[in-house]
């Protein structure tokens, strides 16, 4: 791009006003980090005058000059700090954490689209386990109240997939309507409802995860497993695998018998409804049950 220079920053993100500038060094000197502020002509020469080719090789994250007013400039620079950090296996440099300490309060005016890109950005890393610093250091403090209420690394024990990353994160701050707050996408919400929902539990068997399938679906259910089993090093996954790889009767519509079955009994109305829930309950105790006649002699009896 055409070197530039800017004015001031009075929405702590976009500049008032950009100045083009014929000067390379000056253009540098606006960039956020040091490793972002390296340049190379057409000549392969390369122009680095902030020190970014020596951060670089040392794996550090360094503002650009004075970090305060760097992220006084643009407050989404701080969550980038961590980004990066995460996704490089950096460390940031002191002066620039500490900036970040100070400047947090000014991320509550980021947009929240842009900060669920930062938060998606560092959870799909190998270092998810960073976000609880984005966290503790009080960017997230206007979508997330208090500290993370578990181990940030079991995160780490999660398969790098947005919707079960973004589920682990709601067990590790404990928050219900994180996802609204955040305005994510529909996939994610219903998968991280379930999910934390379905965590509140403690035994979770069989019987448990058909109870899911049935609430939920197997996707939602599925997805839940994977998180729980990554959580709670528990055998949620396992068992939900038995469960649909044996065909198992969950949801109604895999009964062997239908409402119009159920008119040779007598029944009507809502009591037909009542007595498909009441056989679902018989098979998933009994899947071997799962026949239309032992079904309707199960409910001859029991109606």
């Amino acid at each position: 791009t055409t070197f530039r220079s800017e004015g001031d920053y009075s929405d702590h993100r976009r500049p008032d006003r950009v100045f083009f500038v014929s000067d390379l060094n000056t253009d540098l000197a606006r960039r956020d980090f040091t490793v972002n502020a390296i340049a190379m002509d057409a000549r392969d020469q390369i122009h680095d005058p902030c020190g970014g080719l020596q951060d670089l090789n040392s794996g550090v994250i360094r503002a650009v000059g004075n970090a305060e007013n760097r992220f006084q400039e643009d407050a989404l620079r701080m969550l980038r700090a961590i980004r990066f950090s995460a996704q490089l296996g950096f460390e940031i440099e002191v002066e620039t954490r500490d900036a970040v300490l100070k400047c947090a309060p000014l991320a509550a005016a980021l947009s929240v689209e842009r900060v669920a890109q930062e938060i998606e950005k560092t959870l799909l890393t190998d270092h998810p386990e960073y976000v609880a610093e984005m966290i503790s250091s009080g960017l997230l403090k206007h979508w997330i109240s208090g500290p993370a209420q578990d181990d940030p690394m079991k995160l780490k024990r999660i398969v790098p997939d947005r919707v079960r990353r973004w589920c682990g994160l709601g067990l590790l701050c404990n928050h219900a309507g994180l996802p609204e707050l955040l305005h994510l996408d529909r996939e994610v919400i219903h998968a991280f409802d379930a999910c934390y929902e379905l965590h509140k539990q403690a035994d979770r068997d069989a019987l448990f995860w058909k109870r899911a399938i049935h609430q939920y679906g197997k996707k939602r259910s599925a997805i839940a497993a994977d998180v729980l089993s990554a959580w709670d090093s528990s055998n949620d996954a396992e068992t939900l695998l038995t469960i649909i790889s044996s065909g198992d009767c969950c949801t109604i519509s895999e009964l062997a018998v239908r409402g119009d079955d159920l008119k040779e009994l007598g029944l009507r109305g809502k009591m037909i409804g009542e007595a498909l829930e009441k056989a679902l309950r018989y098979v998933w105790k009994y899947p071997d049950q799962n026949e239309h006649d032992r079904i309707l002699a199960y409910l001859k009896e029991e109606i």
